[in-house]
């Protein structure tokens, strides 16, 4: 068994992207919620040792560890002035009265 200070040297930056992601605790299961597949192989590369560890250290032979892909949905990144002005005036409906009131329009 690889302790985790040694096993953070070989595998850094394994370490660092996988284990900081958002973890979830239910009982004896560890989840961690996973931004790609690819993070899968990573943490299934380092996830012996890391159980190893845990289990030693926390004395439950029971504990498990999940990696789950939670797929994010990229939204287009707004641009324009006019893009931002549209995205600001769906999200606030108020936000259209107060420019239509004041009766602002866009400089191009």
């Amino acid at each position: 068994m690889r302790y985790l200070s040694e096993l953070e040297a070989k595998d850094n930056k394994v370490i660092h992207l996988v284990l900081n992601q958002p973890i979830e605790l239910n009982e004896n299961t560890i989840t961690i919620h996973l931004a790609n597949p690819i993070q899968i192989d990573q943490l299934a590369s380092i996830k012996q040792d890391v159980l190893d560890y845990l289990r030693f250290h926390l004395k439950n032979d029971l504990i498990d560890l999940v990696g789950v892909v939670n797929l994010i949905d990229h939204k287009r990144k707004l641009y324009t002035a006019e893009e931002k002005l549209n995205y600001l005036l769906d999200k606030n409906p108020s936000f259209r009265e107060l420019k239509d009131r004041l009766g602002l329009e866009l400089d191009y």
